[in-house]
């Protein structure tokens, strides 16, 4: 949960690759201050563990993020940009969150809760990492050759690193309830919350139109609406995608459990049946395509049959709603960052912390006095 809130919550940072020189207090969230030597500790305990290295390469890696590299030069306070910001990025959420939780909600923070919240985290991990090698941008950016399980990549941190982690896994799981959505993602809660949303999860009939013209999309979609042409007629006559155009543009019966769901589900999610969609424009090969949906059934589906499409529904909205509240909390906090480290850029979704840029090759007047 925490790991897909910090993913929601963090832009991408335009990394570079030069030294950071981190002054005696790195960063300070509210009355929270985060020194050099905390900042040190931390990224030669990262530097230390290959386990969490492939970690923070994969949550880069599924996110389309620049992959942090190994840290360097842990004797001295020097490291790679990418990975002290993104672990220092991650740090100031858990700063800001955490005492907003346990003003609010004390037992999110229990015994209990923390041991629940270590399960989550390393639940969260390992599926990081598997996402990571699943995702066709995993061949060139992923290269860790022996990820560990997020219960051992967890424990190869010390206990310290370990807690801090832990502690922003609970803030983040008890964002929800506190943001007033909490959503059960298992058992007869979810199965009720289903109930009351069986519509969202029907089995979509999709039909449609592909036009490399739109001029001429609009018109065919007037046709269609006022009668004077079947949906079925003007895709053999107009449609260019062969496959569905001769069968009428149908495409076929797509159930929420399908690869084609999301697609479909997002322009024709909420059409009544039989209605022609607006027209809609969809990059394909290097040009754009323009089409017409319609819907020409929807059929119910049990919650056995879907169960699994409703838990990761109930998933994303409960993070959503998390993500909402986080980014507000974030705002209101008071953060301040080293310059040596970069500034803090306060944004829609919370903030992020923007490394400093080099000054360009040219304004060196005389480069080469650097050269070993």
């Amino acid at each position: 949960m925490r790991r897909v809130l910090l993913l929601v919550l963090c832009g991408a940072v335009v990394a570079v690759v030069a030294g950071l020189a981190v002054p005696k207090s790195a960063f300070q969230v509210n009355d929270d201050k985060v020194s050099q030597s905390d900042l040190n500790d931390a990224l030669t305990a990262i530097h230390a563990s290959a386990p969490w290295q492939c970690y923070m390469q994969a949550l880069a890696t599924v996110n389309h993020l620049v992959v942090p590299s190994s840290v360097a030069g842990v004797s001295s306070p020097s490291w790679s940009t990418v990975t002290a910001v993104q672990w220092s990025d991650d740090r100031v959420t858990d700063l800001a969150l955490v005492p907003y939780v346990q003003a609010h909600d004390p037992t999110a923070l229990s015994a209990a809760s923390l041991a629940s919240a270590k399960t989550s985290l390393e639940g969260s991990i390992t599926s990081t990492i598997q996402q990571a090698y699943s995702t066709s941008s995993a061949q060139s950016q992923f290269t860790c050759t022996d990820p560990q399980s997020g219960q051992k990549t967890l424990a190869s941190m010390p206990a310290w690193f370990q807690d801090q982690e832990i502690e922003g896994e609970a803030a983040a799981l008890a964002l929800p309830a506190l943001a007033g959505t909490s959503i059960p993602e298992s058992g007869p809660g979810l199965e009720s919350w289903f109930n009351q949303h069986r519509a969202q999860f029907d089995t979509l009939c999709v039909s449609f139109i592909a036009v490399a013209d739109p001029t001429t999309a609009s018109p065919v979609a007037s046709a269609i609406s006022s009668g004077t042409l079947s949906f079925a007629a003007a895709a053999k006559h107009y449609s260019q995608d062969p496959s569905t155009a001769k069968k009428g543009g149908a495409f076929g019966c797509v159930p929420p459990t399908s690869q084609y769901y999301a697609f479909f589900d997002q322009y024709v999610g909420t059409l009544p049946t039989g209605s022609v969609s607006s027209v809609v424009t969809v990059p394909e090969q290097g040009g754009y395509y323009y089409f017409l949906f319609t819907v020409t059934k929807r059929t119910a589906n049990d919650f056995a049959a879907v169960s699994a499409v409703v838990a990761d529904a109930a998933k994303r909205a409960n993070g959503a709603a998390a993500a909402v509240l986080a980014a507000k909390v974030q705002r209101s906090a008071n953060v301040r960052v080293s310059s040596p480290l970069g500034t803090w850029a306060e944004t829609v979704l919370g903030g992020s912390i923007v490394p400093p840029v080099p000054p360009p090759v040219g304004a060196v007047t005389n480069a080469t006095a650097n050269a070993p």
